[in-house]
């Protein structure tokens, strides 16, 4: 389910998206938005974040328009674990932590698309091959899948949920059931 923009929404479901706002990529963000998700995993779980899409206003250390992720459920300066703004896609996060905030902050003046963002909880196996695997973006890892564009690997479990995660829509294609069962094809 798609999670726009509110203060201390606490989302325990083990997949999910988050977005800046309704119509992201059609209409822009308004200003002086202040938007906290919190995302609760299993304790036996952390938390793994991939930034989709981010469009918003670009200054040198990200002081307008930024979206922010902590470590914990609470954010806290001491907590930040990455501060980001302007034009970027496919930053992944995975934290050590069964917990973590994301933040949503606009100022008065410019605005631009948001951003889109999914999350998933993953497991002590998926954390410890991906701290001690560095791969390229289309190198994927065990319980990940290519997109046939090779453009992105994602979880497995996002193939056919109907969320296009895939630039070329390979992870949606195929499906039956009304995009609940996919048809392997690797």
């Amino acid at each position: 389910s798609n999670s726009y923009c509110s203060k201390g929404l606490l989302r325990r479901d083990n997949n999910g998206v988050l977005s800046s706002h309704r119509r992201m990529g059609r209409k822009y963000y308004t200003n002086n938005m202040d938007c906290t998700w919190q995302i609760k995993a299993p304790s036996n779980q952390m938390v793994h974040l991939w930034l989709k899409s981010l469009s918003v206003e670009y200054t040198r250390g990200c002081g307008f328009d930024r979206l922010e992720v902590y470590k914990t459920l609470i954010p806290q300066e001491s907590d930040l674990l990455a501060r980001v703004c302007g034009s970027n896609t496919n930053f992944r996060w995975i934290t050590n932590s069964s917990g973590v905030a994301v933040k949503f902050v606009t100022d008065e003046s410019l605005t631009k698309g948001g951003f889109v963002m999914r999350y998933a909880f993953i497991d002590a196996k998926r954390n410890n091959e991906m701290q001690s695997t560095r791969k390229a973006i289309n190198d994927c890892y065990s319980w990940e899948r290519l997109c046939n564009d090779g453009s992105y690997c994602i979880p497995k479990e996002w193939w056919c949920d109907k969320i296009h995660d895939c630039l070329d829509d390979s992870d949606e294609n195929n499906c039956s059931g009304g995009g609940t069962t996919c048809h392997q094809t690797q």
